[in-house]
């Protein structure tokens, strides 16, 4: 229950973190640019998501094969089995200590977030969208578009 409690609470932790990561560098990134690209940033970042789950749930299903784990709904796994299965176990753990690790180096901190916010006031002319409204059209912008039935 403690593992699972602690698994759980360090999990939430990630993706609260990941998700301000994505929004700080919309942030920075519409200072740099002067574009407002929080769609594509989101929508890469679910794409690079997605891809990960699945990948994983690949990599997980092979180690369960090169451990040896017996498929099967009355199987019983050997000693040996639940031995490696601690080792990945442990990798997995190592790994999130890593990342944990890397993260405290990350260099954009709470003081680089209030600058930019007021650089992004200060200039806010400066950061459009980048795909304007139908208003901001040129009436002539080379679209020609046919309906079908």
């Amino acid at each position: 229950l403690v593992s699972k409690t602690i698994g759980t609470a360090a999990g939430l932790t990630g993706w609260t973190v990941q998700m301000s990561l994505y929004n700080d560098i919309t942030d920075v990134f519409a200072l740099k640019t002067g574009f407002w690209t929080e769609g594509i940033i989101l929508a890469l970042a679910t794409f690079a998501r997605k891809v990960s789950s699945g990948l994983s749930h690949l990599i997980g299903g092979v180690l369960l094969d090169v451990i040896g784990w017996q498929k099967g709904p009355h199987t019983t796994q050997t000693g040996t089995t639940l031995h490696r299965l601690g080792y990945l176990m442990m990798g997995t753990a190592v790994a999130n200590i890593l990342a944990f690790v890397a993260l405290l180096f990350f260099p954009y901190r709470r003081s680089n977030h209030a600058q930019t916010l007021q650089q992004l006031k200060a200039n806010a002319e400066l950061a459009k969208p980048l795909v304007n409204n139908e208003a901001d059209r040129d009436e002539d912008d080379g679209i020609e578009m046919e309906c079908v039935p």
